[in-house]
């Protein structure tokens, strides 16, 4: 079998507030240094990563390299674009939505560069109430799409939204490759989950748990909203309280206002992005997890809370359906009502889909989404 030279945009790796892309980029490339010892990789980087970082990553996998690409002006179109037509290879596979467009038209005419794009969804019309920002989205996602050679997408749901956009003329350019669930999303016994709780002061009280990015189409509001509506009914413990953890993205605003609208501000916690220990920890010891999106692409956080065995109360959205089936309450994004009633299900009737739901996450894991990743690199 031929080796092959490939490179992933791992731009966004090291920021100090990571989103879903980057978590999605971290745990492909952790499994495909598990899977794959044959073909030699290089990982760019806007500066130079620190070896504990890079080496836990990658496994210290000996076929896996970084080069550090310096730019002073656009970084994906100018330096990235620079060091590609410097240095071809034969795949290169983005994971950000975007692509060096110059250098993918005359690397990809030569024939000597094939590009892969993973599009996590279309979530865009969401994403800001800045008619330029969302137009400058649109532009990046629909060109990364039409100058890829071959897309990837994490669910059938995203890839009709694609053909429906009528971006591809030939729907087998698409691929649909779910992502994982991590091995550190499990149950935990409660004397491994008490340490954390006591962290976030939430040993004597029962919690309720959202895991995110703070932007518009997380429909936190609607979410804090449910919640205060299920605490006034006494149809949940008047201590619950409601853990958002997660940094902000955009248009955050009016969700961090949202307890004081809704008189709850001391039974909701924005704690931010919290470290991935704690993560797993929270999330097996909530009473429940909640997600009231309006639009997701997967649903990563949902799959890793189905593999904790916590009860879900979910939007009634396609991707949604796609992952928990009908293990999961579903409500209606937009019913402050639903999301109550939902909430106070999942508190009153805590095993409700539990073990089933597990079953389903299993069928998910990083090993194989990178293989299918690596199937997609070798069939040009």
């Amino acid at each position: 079998m031929e080796k092959l030279r490939i490179g992933i945009d791992c731009q966004y790796l090291l920021s100090n507030s990571p989103a879903g892309p980057e978590r999605y980029a971290s745990c492909l490339i952790s499994a495909l240094s598990e899977i794959d010892s044959i073909n030699e990789y290089t990982l760019f980087f806007k500066k130079i990563p620190e070896p504990e970082f890079l080496g836990k990553l990658t496994h210290s996998a000996p076929n896996f390299n970084f080069k550090a690409i310096p730019s002073s002006v656009s970084w994906t179109q100018y330096g990235l674009a620079k060091e590609l037509l410097k240095n071809p290879i034969n795949v290169f596979f983005s994971p950000f939505h975007t692509l060096p467009f110059l250098a993918v038209r005359r690397l990809s005419n030569l024939r000597r560069t094939r590009f892969v794009s993973m599009i996590h969804g279309l979530e865009y019309d969401y994403e800001h109430k800045n008619l330029l920002k969302k137009c400058r989205l649109n532009f990046l996602l629909r060109n990364t799409v039409r100058y890829s050679d071959k897309v990837l997408v994490p669910a059938e749901h995203t890839k009709k939204a694609l053909l429906k956009k009528a971006w591809v003329k030939d729907e087998f350019k698409i691929t649909v490759v779910p992502e994982g669930v991590a091995p550190g999303f499990k149950k935990y016994p409660f004397n491994e989950v008490l340490p954390v709780l006591e962290k976030y002061d939430l040993d004597k009280t029962p919690y309720l748990i959202f895991i995110s990015t703070i932007q518009p189409r997380k429909n936190v509001p609607n979410l804090i909203g449910g919640f205060a509506r299920s605490l006034k009914t006494g149809g949940i413990m008047e201590d619950t309280k409601l853990v958002l953890v997660g940094g902000e993205g955009w248009d955050y605003e009016e969700s961090l206002r949202a307890p004081e609208k809704y008189n709850v501000t001391e039974n909701a916690l924005f704690t931010g992005r919290i470290p991935d220990e704690d993560l797993t920890r929270l999330l097996s010891g909530a009473k429940a997890y909640v997600s009231v999106s309006l639009e997701e692409g997967f649903g990563l956080s949902l799959l890793e809370a189905m593999s904790s065995k916590v009860p879900c109360v979910i939007s009634d959205i396609p991707s949604y359906r796609d992952l928990a089936k009908e293990n999961a309450i579903y409500v209606n994004p937009k019913s402050i009502e639903s999301i109550s009633n939902g909430i106070c299900k999942a508190l009153n009737h805590p095993n409700v889909s539990v073990e089933k739901a597990y079953e389903q996450s299993q069928k998910y894991s990083w090993r194989t989404t990178a293989r299918k990743t690596l199937e997609v690199f070798r069939s040009f």
